[in-house]
């Protein structure tokens, strides 16, 4: 088989990489593993995100997702704050269904013209021409250009030499349960003294509960379902928004750090989306900054200047994002000698 482009991973980055080149006149294969899509609910965009949605994937794209009207939070103190996103000019926020939005995102870049495929690499090789990826099946594909949309495990990049470097440690332990009908349409945020809590009702009468903490002040494996449980309880304001969780559940873990790759892009490869930079989500950029990377990657294809200029604008914006992370959890002082807050204060 042969394409000009071959992208993979089918998440929002690689579809709308795939729906700009295809709109380019570009033959693109884009290969979904299906391991990523929707692997962690409770994605939201803030006020703003629904008109960028739209205008890389149409407006089907936010059709069947719940709208979020603010967000509240208690950071810095035992308060519970509300940010109402009426008092915005963006208008609301909007939490999604991942799994059905990654599925539109791939259903627009089908209609564009992509081709999606399932399966995995097992090997790429570069002639300097030309790549030659083989899939775990046996089969061959050549393309002219290779990028890497498979997230923060950057599995194509690092094969192919580069490194990821992480500032942090931070994971997220996500448990999906039935939501018992909170009247207040948002996320809800929780600062305690091993980390954060977040909580977001989903479509389907759902609820995403999330404690973000550092990898190593997690509890042992076997107690850690138990310990996510109890410290849950023990929240002041998460905890009664969610109310009484039904069995113990198992939270799935999950990475959350701060990363970039080096290098993003090299002879006729680039990395997009969180396989090329990833963020803590406290930022809540994650999603728009991986989609407006992939479009802009696919109009930068094969104009290394252009190509270079977007990579200075990821490096630029992980330093105004550091700027940014080194605010929200300097207004945290209330455990600053445990060892989370100390990281992030020191």
């Amino acid at each position: 088989m042969d394409s000009d482009v071959v992208i993979v991973g089918a998440g929002p980055a690689g579809s709308a990489c795939a729906s700009v080149l295809t709109g380019r006149g570009l033959t693109v294969l884009l290969v979904d593993d299906g391991r990523r899509h929707g692997s962690w609910a409770g994605e939201s965009l803030p006020p703003g995100g629904i008109d960028l949605m739209r205008s890389v994937f149409g407006d089907d794209v936010v059709e069947g997702h719940r709208s979020a009207y603010g967000v509240r939070s208690s950071w810095g103190s035992g308060e519970l704050g509300t940010t109402d996103f009426i008092t915005t000019p963006l208008g609301d926020g909007l939490v999604l269904d991942r799994a059905r939005f990654d599925a539109q995102c791939r259903d627009h870049a089908r209609s564009r013209g992509a081709t999606v495929i399932p399966g995995r690499f097992a090997a790429m090789s570069s002639s300097g021409a030309e790549w030659t990826s083989t899939m775990q099946d046996g089969g061959r594909v050549r393309s002219r250009w290779l990028i890497d949309a498979t997230g923060r495990s950057s599995s194509v990049g690092v094969r192919i030499g580069a490194r990821r470097e992480r500032s942090d440690r931070l994971v997220a332990q996500v448990l999906v349960t039935e939501d018992r009908g909170d009247p207040v349409a948002g996320t809800i945020i929780e600062a305690v003294p091993e980390g954060w809590w977040y909580s977001t009702p989903l479509p389907g009468n759902r609820r995403v509960v999330a404690m973000l903490t550092d990898a190593d002040l997690l509890a042992p494996t076997g107690d850690r379902s138990a310990r996510w449980h109890s410290a849950l309880a023990r929240t002041s304001h998460v905890s009664d928004a969610v109310g009484t969780i039904t069995g113990d559940g198992e939270p799935a873990v999950h990475r959350a750090d701060t990363s970039v790759l080096h290098p993003m892009s090299g002879d006729r490869w680039c990395a997009i989306g969180d396989a090329a930079a990833s963020w803590d989500p406290l930022s809540s950029q994650g999603l728009m900054s991986a989609v407006l990377m992939g479009a802009r990657a696919g109009r930068a294809l094969d104009d290394e200047t252009a190509m270079q200029a977007l990579e200075r604008d990821i490096h630029l914006l992980r330093s105004e994002h550091a700027a940014l992370q080194s605010y929200y959890y300097g207004l945290e002082r209330r455990w600053a000698d445990d060892a989370f807050w100390h990281r992030r204060q020191g």
